[in-house]
């Protein structure tokens, strides 16, 4: 990536790909430096220090990330892309779990937008600004939580198998319900994780909208 003049942009692309590779404690000015080619003190032009760095990171990958135009689209079916789209950045980019959680709020114009795309997809429910904001967030951690679990490696097709290794030779008889999760058979062993989340979606969606429904009661 050497002997190209120095950008914002080539900077930021640079974080990006060290951070995909090797996570987000590996990016540091030295070593995005390193892999321009070029003196640290140079990216200082450009960027002013590494807070403003993560925080056009983030931004950057929002613009890539953008959600498409929705009309005629449910506020259901708006919400199921944001966070099909929002799943594929997260499980694309694991460094963003721990990034998102870093900067409060981490507000660039492109994640501003995607704020906007998500509250204009729920202004049908009349929640009122608080009522979309807390939805918006509820559906963020539990996809934040899910791709967590997903890259972590757990058997996140399964939500038994870690009671079963932890439990399968105990009496459970004095706890029913947990022994009926025990032995529940993995009958949806052979689904993606993109697949895996979206039964929990609907949870939550069910809750945004029952909210909705109590808010004009």
């Amino acid at each position: 990536m050497a002997g190209k003049a120095l950008s914002r942009e080539r900077i930021v692309e640079a974080a990006i790909g060290i951070a995909d590779a090797e996570g987000l404690d590996a990016v540091s000015m030295r070593r995005v430096a390193g892999r321009l080619g070029s003196g640290t003190m140079s990216l200082y032009r450009h960027v002013f220090d590494k807070e403003e760095l993560l925080r056009e990171m983030l931004d950057t990958l929002h613009a890539r990330y953008s959600y498409p135009g929705a009309d005629g689209l449910d506020w259901r079916e708006r919400m199921r892309l944001l966070a099909l789209h929002d799943w594929r950045m997260y499980t694309a980019h694991p460094w963003l779990l721990t990034a998102t959680a870093t900067l409060a709020p981490p507000a660039g114009p492109h994640m501003l937008a995607a704020m906007e795309w998500a509250l204009d997809a729920l202004a049908p429910l009349g929640l009122t600004p608080r009522q979309g904001g807390r939805a918006v967030m509820a559906l963020t951690h539990y996809l934040q939580g899910s791709a967590r679990i997903a890259l972590g490696g757990s058997e996140a097709d399964d939500p038994g198998e870690a009671w079963r290794r932890r439990l399968g030779g105990d009496d459970l008889s004095a706890y029913p319900r947990v022994a009926a999760l025990v032995g529940s058979s993995p009958d949806d062993a052979e689904i993606s994780d993109e697949q895996w989340v979206l039964p929990g979606l609907e949870m939550i969606l069910d809750g945004i909208a029952a909210q909705a429904t109590n808010s004009t009661a």
